[in-house]
């Protein structure tokens, strides 16, 4: 097993140019994409294409990715970016506008 120095060292000399390229054909494609990459625990990465007009389901997996775990900041991120007032959980937080 690599060390967190080493295998940081390795997703920034390897793995993040290869999303790189990867999100940059799926632009092409017109393909949406998040990568969520953990090199070590609690040290990510993120590479993302997401557009406007992007499924619901690929944007919460994209507020998922930037929360880090953040239950608190995810649900934040749900309340200012989707109307959650039909939301079991959510709906008494949602605004009334």
């Amino acid at each position: 097993m690599p060390t967190q120095k080493e295998a940081e060292a390795a997703y920034d000399a390897e793995i993040a140019p290869a999303l790189l390229k990867v999100v940059e054909r799926c632009k092409e494609l017109g393909i949406h994409m998040v990568a969520h990459v953990e090199w070590w625990p609690g040290e990510t990465g993120i590479t993302q294409h997401v557009p406007d007009g992007a499924s619901v389901q690929l944007r919460m997996t994209q507020l998922a990715a930037h929360s880090h775990g953040n239950f608190d900041r995810l649900g934040m991120n749900m309340l200012r970016n989707f109307d959650c007032k039909a939301s079991m959980i959510l709906h008494r937080f949602a605004s009334s506008n």
